[in-house]
């Protein structure tokens, strides 16, 4: 089993707070994915599961046993850094079967925990190399049979794929959804890179300045975020924000006067006294939609980006400051400072109070 329960965890380095009263429950066999800016403690909380940094106050339970005082090795844990940490001077195999050594296990054992991970891994050719001639991926590899060896209860992988190029990093993403499919175990693994933990988590956990924003599925918090830094932070473009004025509220919808796109109704319900106060509009970029289909406003292009599958648009806002950002799927001949219509779906708008809170 591999089931993880943080209860009240909380971190400290002198005066400062780097982990804020986090509880999260890990059931078996999931795929969790950690996600954040630099710096907000996403790592350092992988770190404390794995027992390399002592948390300062809470409790942490793996199979409904108290960790905070075991030591790593104790724990049923294996981790993947984002170096691979291999030993250069040892083969393939040797690297793979270091911890079985650790333990002193008989060679016919050490053999066949190797020889099933490599397999496992697409390894097996490669047992006799040395790490020297391997490529990325085959040595990221290498690191994650180490730790398949040990058999432990729970997988922590941080930002593991960070070191390869595009196209590797997309060739690991499904070799490791394939592993977590074929070993069946709990995984948990970091990544500030949200298209990462969309394609491959179960559920994710969304982490800033060490407090947990929104736990749930990949869907639900790109359908429902509960606040603006969840809905800017997942989707790739980032959400558009646009500032406005509450104008009224009635049983069923708001309208609000908004820069950019002018009167918006939202068919939402919110609470009358919002009437007067500040509110943000949040439009997906993929939303968007060229010509006069739903709520039309207009959009001056000051850079274009021709992806091929797609074309990404985005209009300096000087007087907001950063961009409105469109994508459009297909090749589009858009010329600079020309304006064009493009139109919406109110109902797939977000509204924001001006605490970043979603509201409806």
């Amino acid at each position: 089993m591999g089931q993880l329960q943080l209860k009240s965890i909380c971190k400290r380095f002198g005066e400062i707070e780097v982990l804020k009263d986090i509880a999260l429950d890990i059931a078996h066999g999931e795929f969790v994915v950690f996600v954040g800016p630099s710096g907000c403690g996403k790592s350092t909380l992988l770190r404390s599961i794995a027992g390399l940094e002592e948390i300062s106050s809470g409790e942490m339970l793996i199979d409904g046993v108290k960790v905070n005082d075991m030591p790593p090795v104790k724990r049923g844990i294996a981790m993947v850094f984002q170096s691979y940490a291999l030993y250069p001077h040892m083969t393939v195999f040797e690297n793979i079967a270091f911890p079985l050594r650790v333990e002193k296990l008989p060679q016919a054992q050490v053999q066949a925990k190797v020889e099933a991970a490599a397999a496992i891994l697409h390894l097996s050719a490669r047992l006799h190399q040395k790490p020297g001639t391997l490529s990325g991926g085959q040595r990221q590899r290498v690191a994650i049979g180490r730790a398949i060896v040990r058999e432990p209860k729970i997988f922590l992988f941080d930002e593991p794929l960070s070191n390869l190029d595009a196209a590797l990093r997309t060739d690991m993403r499904f070799e490791l959804l394939k592993l977590h499919q074929s070993l069946g175990a709990t995984m948990i693994y970091v990544t500030h890179d949200q298209i990462e933990a969309m394609t491959m988590a179960d559920k994710i956990v969304v982490m800033n300045a060490g407090i947990v924003e929104q736990i749930g599925a990949p869907i639900e918090l790109y359908t429902r975020p509960v606040n603006r830094f969840v809905a800017g932070f997942i989707g790739s473009p980032k959400m558009n924000f646009l500032k406005g004025t509450c104008l009224a509220v009635s049983e069923h919808d708001v309208s609000v006067d908004v820069a950019l796109a002018g009167k918006v109704t939202l068919p939402i319900v919110v609470p009358k006294s919002l009437v007067g106060a500040e509110v943000e509009l949040g439009i997906r970029p993929e939303h968007l939609k060229i010509g006069a289909e739903g709520h039309v406003m207009s959009m001056k292009p000051s850079l274009v980006e021709r992806l091929g599958i797609n074309t990404v648009v985005h209009q300096s806002l000087d007087e907001e400051g950063g961009n409105f950002t469109g994508q459009f799927t297909g090749d589009h001949d858009f010329v600079l400072e020309r304006p064009f219509d493009v139109g919406f779906d109110p109902a797939r708008a977000m509204l924001f109070d001006k605490q970043g809170i979603r509201l409806g």
